[in-house]
C-alpha cells in the first residue's frame, strides 16, 4: 500500500527493535525511529490542536483516546503524558506522530489555508482515491507505540 502512494520512508517508534526496520527494508521502505517519545509527541500536538492547525478525523477512537490522556509528574519532576489505567492510546499516538511530523515538515498549515481561501478554494486536503481490500483498515504512516 505504501508503494502505491509513492511512500519510501516511514517514521515510527522503537517497538520491536530491528525486526520492524528489517521487515520494511525487505520491501524497500526506510523505517526511521522517532526522535520524540510519545509523551513529547502529545506535548507537541497540543498547540497544533489548540491553534486549529489541523483537523482531526471524525473518529470516536481518536477523540476518546486523546481525551483519556493523563499528565503525570514523576519523582524527578519530569512530566509524562500517557493513557490512564486500562486505557489505550494506539490511535491517538499514531495521529499525534503523523500530525507533529507533518507540522514540522510543512508548518502549522495556516499559510496554506490562507492562500487557498484567498483564491476561493477549500483548504481541506483530499486523499486520492485508493483501491482497498475489503475489510482492511486504512493505513496510518506513523507506526504505533
Amino acid at each position: 500500500m505504501l508503494r502505491s502512494y509513492r511512500i519510501t520512508r516511514v517514521t515510527g517508534d522503537r517497538f520491536g527493535g530491528t525486526w520492524v526496520t528489517s521487515e520494511f527494508a525487505k520491501r524497500n521502505i526506510s523505517y526511521l525511529p522517532s526522535e520524540r517519545s510519545k509523551s513529547e509527541l502529545y506535548t507537541d500536538l497540543l498547540p497544533i490542536l489548540n491553534s486549529r492547525g489541523c483537523d482531526l478525523l471524525d473518529n470516536d477512537r481518536i477523540v476518546t483516546q486523546l481525551v483519556g490522556l493523563e499528565r503525570r509528574t514523576g519523582r524527578s519532576g519530569k512530566d509524562s503524558i500517557d493513557h490512564g489505567p486500562g486505557g489505550h492510546d494506539d490511535v491517538a499516538n499514531a495521529a499525534a506522530g503523523a500530525l507533529v511530523l507533518a507540522s514540522k515538515l510543512h508548518g502549522d498549515g495556516r499559510d496554506f489555508r490562507e492562500r487557498r481561501e484567498r483564491r476561493g478554494l477549500d483548504w481541506r486536503p483530499t486523499m486520492p482515491a485508493h483501491p482497498r481490500t475489503p475489510g482492511s483498515e486504512p493505513s496510518i504512516w506513523w507506526m504505533n507505540w
